[in-house]
């Protein structure tokens, strides 16, 4: 189903997959899902060249058990921003804020490193999940700043969560809402067994288009 989706995401993109140039898979199981994975990848992609491939074992993902994530070329169109496409064909991002599909044409992209809740002042991090988001969330606001960009030209978000739930991931998205704003980006959720300190809960990677 997960290839499924994805072959309507990149039609409703303009591609296909003969234009995806890098795969991420992420897993829950990786040792029993590795064959099934494997099979449909062989159905799909039939001969060389083949796209990058990096499979990641994960401890939690939104609901599922696999998670796809792909970059692909598409053909150029005249632009002056980010676009965002909900196609029919999928469930219903925009219902909580975010999108399937962002697409932005050739220039300048910034990629950020991932934002925790660490201080310019070197004051503690809270030790609640919604204070950490809130924090890294407004270093990635003080990062649009610097690139004097908007919330509008964010492509993607990468959100990482220690030992996550579904109850846990929605006391991000309060301050995830407050930085994007009504821009709608792309966004992968993942759940992992740690962060770079132990009382780091919650980390966020953005990309972003520069004016």
């Amino acid at each position: 189903m997960a290839f499924a989706n994805l072959t309507a995401t990149l039609l409703a993109a303009g591609c296909s997959f003969d234009d995806i140039v890098d795969v991420t898979t992420f897993h829950t199981d990786p040792e029993n899902q590795f064959e099934t994975i494997t099979a449909v990848k062989n159905e799909i992609f039939k001969q060389r060249p083949y796209p990058n491939w990096t499979a990641v074992g994960v401890n939690w993902l939104a609901g599922f058990d696999f998670e796809i994530k792909v970059i692909a070329r598409i053909p150029s169109r005249p632009s002056a921003s980010v676009s965002r496409r909900n196609p029919p064909t999928m469930w219903d991002m925009a219902s909580v804020g975010f999108s399937h599909i962002s697409v932005t044409e050739p220039g300048r992209l910034a990629f950020l490193s991932g934002q925790v809740a660490w201080r310019p002042s070197g004051e503690a991090a809270p030790k609640d999940i919604a204070g950490q988001a809130k924090i890294a969330s407004a270093n990635l606001a003080a990062a649009l700043k610097e690139l004097e960009a908007s919330p509008q030209d964010i492509v993607m978000l990468r959100v990482y969560v220690v030992d996550a739930t579904t109850e846990a991931f929605q006391q991000v998205l309060p301050a995830l809402h407050e930085l994007v704003g009504n821009a709608m980006p792309s966004i992968t959720t993942i759940g992992v067994q740690a962060l770079y300190t132990p009382e780091i809960m919650v980390e966020i990677e953005m990309v972003v288009r520069l004016p």
